[in-house]
C-alpha cells in the first residue's frame, strides 16, 4: 500500500485540475450518482472525526479521519478502489484539505460573485486564509486584498503579497467590507464577525471557518439579508453549519431556499441574478471533495508499469 506525504502533495495539483474534479464530483452527487456521509465526531479530551464518500464514476471512494486537540489538527485520507474495495493508498491530508476547501470557495464565487471581482476581504490569517488567497488570486483578476485579523497579521500580509503578486494589507472591518466584492471568513469564531448593516449590496460571502452548530461567523441578521445561499450538501449543512442552524432558529432562514453547489454546477439553480444581490456560500467540508483531490494525487504519484 502506498503513502503520500504532505511534502509530496504540496503544489502537486493545479488549481484548474482541482476545480474540474470537484465540479464533476458535486455534479455526480446532485444527479444521485455518488454518495457522501456527513462528518461524525466523538470526543474525550481529544476529538476524532470521520467522513466518507463514494464516487463510482471516478473509480474511487475514500474515508477521511482526523484528530483535533484545541486548534491542532492531524489529517489522513484512506483511498480505495470503488470497484474492488481494495485500499490503494493513504494520504496526509493537510495540503489536500487546504486545496479542496479553497477551490470549492472559488467554484462558488464563480457562480455567486459579481462579474470581474477586484477586491477581496479575508477574515483570519491562518492556513485556510493563505490557501484562499493563493487559489482565489489564480482564479480571479484581483487588484487588492484586505486582511482582518485579531492578531498581528503584518508578517502574513508581507509573505502573501510576495507569494501571489498582489497587494495584501491589514484593514479594519468597516474598511474591508466597504470595498469588498468577495468576503471570505476563515476563523474559529463562535460569534458573528460583523453586522448585517456592514455588508454592502452585491457582496459574495464564503464562510468556511466553522463546522459546528454552536459556532457562527455570520450572524442571523446577515443571513436574513442574503438573497441566495448555497451549501455543499443539505444534510451536511443541517447537521453542522452553525451559521445557518442559528439563523433558522431565529426565523431568519428558511431551509427551502438553500441550494447546493451541485445545483449551481449542473444549472439547476442560479447563483446570482443581479449586481445588488448579497450571496452566501456556507462550507462545512465534504468527503466528496477529499475523494476528488485524493484521486487526482494518486493518479499523478502512483507507480506506473513500463
Amino acid at each position: 500500500m502506498l503513502h503520500y506525504s504532505d511534502e509530496q502533495l504540496r503544489g502537486l495539483i493545479p488549481i484548474s485540475d482541482a476545480v474540474a474534479a470537484l465540479e464533476a464530483a458535486f455534479a455526480a452527487y446532485t444527479r444521485g450518482e455518488a454518495t457522501a456521509q456527513p462528518r461524525h465526531t466523538i470526543g474525550a479530551g481529544l476529538e476524532i472525526s470521520t467522513m466518507a464518500a463514494i464516487l463510482p464514476g471516478s473509480g474511487y471512494c475514500a474515508a477521511k479521519v482526523y484528530t483535533r486537540r484545541q486548534s491542532q489538527y492531524s489529517f489522513v485520507v484512506l483511498l480505495f478502489d470503488a470497484n474492488t474495495g481494495q485500499i490503494l493508498a493513504t494520504l496526509d491530508a493537510g495540503e489536500l484539505t487546504k486545496l479542496r476547501t479553497a477551490a470549492v470557495s472559488g467554484i462558488a464565487a464563480r457562480r455567486m460573485a459579481r462579474a470581474n471581482p477586484r477586491h477581496l476581504a479575508i477574515f483570519g490569517s491562518g492556513r485556510q486564509a493563505a490557501a484562499h488567497l493563493d487559489v482565489l488570486a489564480k482564479m480571479f483578476d484581483l487588484h487588492h486584498i484586505d486582511v482582518v485579523s485579531r492578531g498581528d497579521a503584518g508578517a502574513f500580509c508581507d509573505r502573501m503579497s510576495k507569494q501571489i503578486g498582489i497587494t495584501v494589507a491589514r484593514a479594519a472591518t468597516d474598511t474591508a467590507l466597504a470595498r469588498a466584492d468577495i468576503v471570505v471568513t476563515t476563523t474559529r469564531s463562535v460569534e458573528p464577525l460583523f453586522s448585517a448593516d456592514q455588508v454592502r449590496p452585491g457582496t459574495f460571502i464564503a464562510a468556511v471557518g466553522s463546522a459546528v452548530p454552536r459556532a457562527a461567523e455570520i450572524g442571523p441578521d446577515t443571513i436574513g439579508r442574503c438573497d441566495r445561499i448555497a451549501v455543499e450538501a443539505m444534510d451536511h449543512a443541517m447537521h453542522e453549519a452553525g451559521d445557518l442552524i442559528q439563523a433558522a432558529a431565529a426565523n431568519r432562514l428558511d431551509w427551502a431556499r438553500v441550494m447546493t453547489i451541485g445545483d449551481l454546477v449542473i444549472g439547476r439553480a442560479v447563483g446570482r441574478a443581479s449586481d445588488d444581490e448579497i450571496t452566501l456560500f456556507k462550507s462545512v467540508g465534504s468527503a466528496l471533495e477529499d475523494v476528488a483531490v485524493a484521486a487526482l494525487a494518486h493518479e499523478k504519484l502512483r507507480p506506473r508499469s513500463i
